[in-house]
């Protein structure tokens, strides 16, 4: 026990001098006064006939050795339970800067992600009405190379060889590949029932196509759109779903850019 829980103990118990309530009793029987019944079945009879004083003193005094004795239980227990290891470990960690920088952080990536799944929950809504995309690929599941193949630089040599009317085809093929990211293939060809005037012409070292078909990269369509603009088309118009798949032969998604010069 320690020693300011002994003093309090000490200080609760009767002075000497002073008798108990037992001691009380035997007194006034020795001096020939009545002494309170003890309780039975007419206990609250008996409380009525011989009603206790009520001594404020005692009361107070008895608070006071009960806020001692609290106060010396806590003062004992209170050091051995602030000196245990992992509570000083964890009021270090709460008051240290780095907690609260880590706090911060953690509040803030919680943000971003919240911004994040807005945002791509967004640009999905405008990619079904033909807006842009945040993620995308190629339909072989690869991003757009910094180059292009043999072939696809083929077909921006006829993109060349192409310009008719409002058709610079140097000026298209020079955007597309200072924009690769935005496109996996391209080529200017001529579709429909005139298709093969193409193969009318080749005696003539010309290549007639009217229409540029890219295959988008689907990284960000509303830029491809605002590049396509810049190349006086007669006609820029989008085809995607099952249609971009039945013109490919392929089920994966894709999207292609249609212009058109007249």
């Amino acid at each position: 026990m320690s020693p300011e829980l002994a003093a309090v103990v000490a200080a609760t118990r009767p002075p000497l001098g002073v008798r108990s309530d037992e001691q009380a009793g035997k007194g006034r029987c020795e001096r020939g006064q009545p002494t309170p019944p003890q309780e039975g079945h007419h206990g609250a009879e008996d409380r009525r006939r011989y009603p206790r004083p009520v001594d404020a003193k005692a009361i107070l005094t008895s608070g006071a050795h009960a806020a001692r004795l609290f106060q010396a239980l806590r003062l004992s227990i209170a050091p051995a339970f602030t000196n245990v290891p992992w509570k000083r470990g964890l009021k270090a960690a709460c008051a240290s800067p780095t907690l609260r920088i880590v706090r911060t952080v953690a509040l803030a990536a919680t943000g971003l992600a919240l911004l994040l799944a807005v945002g791509g929950a967004a640009a999905s809504s405008s990619d079904s009405r033909g807006g842009a995309t945040v993620s995308g690929g190629c339909p072989n599941g690869k991003r757009p190379a910094t180059s292009v193949t043999k072939i696809q630089g083929i077909q921006l040599d006829l993109l060349r060889r192409s310009s008719f009317n409002n058709l610079n085809g140097r000026q298209v093929a020079g955007d597309l590949l200072s924009h690769r990211r935005l496109w996996c293939a391209a080529l200017i060809d001529r579709l429909g029932t005139d298709a093969l005037i193409k193969l009318r012409d080749l005696d003539e070292n010309a290549w007639n196509a009217d229409t540029l078909y890219v295959l988008s990269s689907r990284q960000d369509d509303r830029a491809l759109a605002r590049l396509a603009r810049r190349w006086h088309a007669d006609a820029i118009t989008w085809v995607g779903g099952a249609a971009a798949s039945r013109l490919l032969g392929d089920s994966s998604p894709a999207r292609i850019l249609e212009v058109w010069w007249d």
